[in-house]
């Protein structure tokens, strides 16, 4: 017959916090708000050359645009939602999120919406260029997109 065996394993997490050598949740959350403001800026230079690529590669100037990729002008606008993360407003990445919608309605139809494309570029250059729109004025826009993206699909039925 086997002999039954218990093992306590010490747990540094338990520890911690029954003896009350652990931050506070108040601490930790003061301390990670204080983590992404550091990574504002960065985030910002990041979401100023996405739109800058996005503008070079896809405005409505750029001859042969109809031939790149749409999957590079939706990875573009993912890396905007990305970089938005540890900033405010959060409209950039509506934006840039309603584009990616456009070009997922557009990947499954086959076929490039410059229209609504130009739009939304427009809209995100508005947005990255610090002209202060107010947050209602950044509600109206984002709202707009969505009812272009809508009246889109309608339309392509």
């Amino acid at each position: 017959m086997s002999v039954v065996r218990k093992f306590k394993i010490p747990n540094r997490l338990r520890a911690a916090l029954f003896t009350g050598e652990g931050k506070r949740i108040d601490e930790a959350v003061a301390d990670a708000e204080i983590g992404l403001a550091s990574l504002a800026e960065a985030c910002l230079a990041a979401v100023a050359e996405s739109i800058s690529r996005i503008e070079g590669e896809f405005g409505a100037q750029v001859a042969g645009r109809e031939k790149r990729e749409m999957m590079d002008l939706y990875r573009l606008s993912t890396s905007i939602i990305d970089a938005c993360a540890p900033i405010e407003p959060k409209a950039l990445a509506d934006a840039a999120r309603s584009l990616c919608d456009v070009l997922d309605y557009a990947m499954d139809a086959g076929r490039w919406d410059w229209p609504a494309v130009d739009v939304h570029i427009d809209a995100l250059k508005l947005l990255g260029s610090g002209i202060a729109l107010g947050e209602e004025g950044e509600r109206q826009l984002i709202r707009s997109l969505e009812k272009l993206r809508q009246h889109r699909e309608a339309i392509a039925g």
